[in-house]
C-alpha cells in the first residue's frame, strides 16, 4: 500500500483530515526528513510499516476500499442479483460469528422474517440496516453490497 492509500484510509478510519506526515512518520519510526520523502514520491509501506501504522491510529486499514468512481453506470439486470450476493455476504457474516437468525435479527433492529427475507433477497438493505451492519461488525458497506 503506497503512502497516499494509507493517508486516505487513515482519514476515512479516523474522520480526521489534519494527520500530519510527523505523526505517521512516528508511527513508524522514520525521521521527518524520510517520511517527507517518502510522501513526495508516493512510496509503498512495507507489512510490518502498516501493521505500525494500524497500532498507532487503533484502526484496520484493510476494512476499508477506496475506489475510483468511473462513472460507468450499472445496467438494471445487475441490481437483482447484487440483492442474492449481500444475502450471501450477511449469511457467511452471521456463520463467522456463530449467531443464530434471532440474534441477527436483533442486533439489526429487524423481526425473524424480515431477516430471513433479507438474506434470501426478497427485501432489499436500506440505509438503517447498512448502519447497523457497519456498527456491529465493523465491515465496510461497499463490501456487503458490492463484494469490494
Amino acid at each position: 500500500m503506497n503512502y497516499n492509500e494509507v493517508l486516505t484510509r487513515l482519514v476515512y478510519l479516523t474522520k480526521r483530515n489534519n494527520i500530519s506526515q510527523t505523526e505517521i512518520g512516528e508511527a513508524i519510526n522514520v525521521e521527518r526528513r524520510a517520511i517527507n520523502g517518502r510522501a513526495e514520491r508516493n512510496s509503498k509501506f512495507k507489512q510490518s510499516e502498516i501493521e505500525k501504522i494500524e497500532s498507532s491510529f487503533d484502526v484496520d486499514l484493510s476494512v476499508v476500499s477506496i475506489a475510483d468512481n468511473s462513472g460507468e453506470r450499472q445496467n438494471d439486470t445487475s441490481v437483482e442479483e447484487k440483492s442474492l450476493l449481500f444475502g450471501k455476504r450477511l449469511s457467511s457474516l452471521q456463520a463467522k460469528h456463530n449467531f443464530l437468525d434471532r440474534e441477527m435479527a436483533i442486533l439489526l433492529n429487524l423481526s425473524e422474517k424480515d431477516y430471513i427475507k433479507l438474506i434470501t433477497g426478497k427485501i432489499k438493505p436500506d440505509s438503517d440496516i447498512l448502519n447497523r451492519i457497519k456498527q456491529n461488525f465493523k465491515i465496510s458497506i461497499d463490501y456487503m453490497l458490492y463484494g469490494e
